[in-house]
């Protein structure tokens, strides 16, 4: 079923209903770049390239929102428009505008808007974060669609339209001193057919969001690695349940090593936030009826 949500703009006013359940065509049309999006208490404007590579034009709306990074009990994530106190606390969703909110985009064009942060005074140091909300649809036949708008409450039975979502992207803003990192709160392994995971429950630390590998090592009882495998993981605000595969692992006595990594450099715009990296091992035991963890003390 279709999943309609309502984003209040910087001004205020509501953007028009956005439907999440779009097809594989309505994405592949639109695109959006940079990904991620970094403002900075030093640069606080940035601009957004989106592009119609479709044959139709299209009514783009574009909107900032807080939608939290979740994970159900299996592992699945979701985005979630229902947060805490705590959680709106870290959110630059009230305070980063978008400049234009709405515009015609041609077959086979791009065009360009701009975000800038204005943040409240006194704002503590770290990172905040919300979504930009990418959607689309095709102009109603015989309605004018030609002036930019920067309110959603755009007049002549617009708000009616239902939008098809493109893209969604992490808005990121800076402030100061930003830290971050992952506290593993537990690990299990679970066995679902053919299918082995390891489970690992990540809680975040410091005031930033966390981009990196996620990866789990076994090794037999003497340390000859058996099998590894890696996905990858962002932890912002909420607590996060990551599933990484691992093949079948037969009845015995083994050592399995979870562990975080950034391998890839930190970028010249600091993109992505240095981490201590996370390393546990455990004892596992591997039987007919189930497989236990017991976290090895060093």
């Amino acid at each position: 079923m279709d999943t309609i949500i309502r984003i209040r703009s910087a001004g205020g006013a509501f953007l028009t209903a956005i439907v999440f359940a779009a097809s594989a065509s309505a994405r592949a049309q639109i695109s959006v770049s940079p990904d991620p999006i970094v403002l900075t208490s030093e640069a606080r404007t940035q601009e957004i390239v989106i592009s119609n590579s479709g044959p139709l034009p299209l009514r783009v709306s574009a909107g900032i929102g807080l939608l939290i990074l979740r994970t159900d009990s299996a592992g699945n994530e979701r985005l979630d428009s229902a947060a805490s106190a705590d959680e709106r606390r870290r959110s630059c969703a009230e305070w980063v505008k978008i400049y234009p909110q709405q515009f015609v985009l041609a077959p086979h064009h791009a065009r360009t808007i701009r975000l800038f942060a204005t943040p409240p005074a006194g704002l503590p140091d770290g990172e905040y974060v919300g979504r930009l909300i990418v959607a689309s649809a095709e102009p109603q036949e015989g309605r004018r669609d030609s002036a930019d708008t920067t309110s959603a409450g755009i007049t002549g039975g617009n708000t009616n339209m239902q939008f098809k979502m493109n893209a969604i992207l992490q808005v990121a803003y800076r402030k100061g001193a930003v830290a971050t990192g992952l506290d593993l709160e537990g690990a299990s392994v679970i066995r679902n057919g053919e299918e082995t995971f390891v489970v690992a429950d990540l809680h975040p630390l410091g005031n930033g969001t966390y981009r990196g590998m996620l990866s789990v090592i076994l090794r037999s009882a003497e340390g000859l690695c058996l099998d590894s495998s890696a996905v990858p993981c962002q932890v912002e605000i909420a607590d996060l349940r990551r599933r990484v595969p691992l093949k079948n692992i037969p009845v015995g006595r083994y050592r399995l090593t979870v562990e975080s990594n950034q391998e890839r450099p930190v970028s010249p715009g600091g993109r992505i936030i240095p981490a201590v990296p996370l390393r546990r091992t455990y004892d596992l035991v591997a039987t007919e009826r189930g497989i236990t963890l017991a976290e090895r003390e060093f």
